[in-house]
């Protein structure tokens, strides 16, 4: 009894990390709509910084955030963006 508890206990520990890493792109996703339908590039800086924390592992929002940094002539910070 005690390993069948154990058991339902992984799958249901199993079940909500999947659904978190899917919610989790989904969410990085409509960042990445949000970033690339804003024009202003202020707004849109605002927008990549929360895409930064939100979604740290998503190569796009790093080149867009290099792009951005490029066009505001932060031409440091971009080229440390391009990098990663």
């Amino acid at each position: 009894m005690l390993r069948f508890l154990s058991i339902v206990v992984t799958l249901f520990t199993l079940t909500l990390s999947l659904t978190a890493d899917c919610s989790a792109a989904q969410n990085c996703d409509d960042i990445k709509q949000g970033i690339k339908k804003q024009r202003n590039l202020l707004k849109k800086k605002v927008l990549l910084d929360q895409g930064m924390q939100n979604c740290s592992e998503d190569a796009e929002i790093y080149y867009l955030y290099a792009y951005t940094a490029e066009r505001l002539r932060k031409y440091d910070q971009a080229m440390s963006y391009y990098l990663k």
